[in-house]
């Protein structure tokens, strides 16, 4: 279930209510944290260190997803 979408790049972003993120309905395996959305972790919950700190676009820019 989406809970969140927005356009980033021309691109269509959602956060699902588990935080899962999808760019144009493709998952990108990983999630955004809840309780800090500046915190990501991979879909077995393990912090993705080098996204520490990122807001969601520069995330998913080191990522290539944008």
């Amino acid at each position: 279930m989406k809970a969140y979408s927005t356009s980033i790049g021309g691109r269509g972003i959602s956060i699902h209510s588990d935080g899962s993120i999808y760019v144009n309905g493709k998952a990108t395996g990983f999630k955004q944290w809840e309780s800090n959305s500046k915190q990501y972790s991979n879909l077995y919950g393990q912090e993705i260190h080098e996204l520490s700190g990122l807001d969601l676009e520069s995330a998913l820019r080191l990522k290539g997803f944008i």
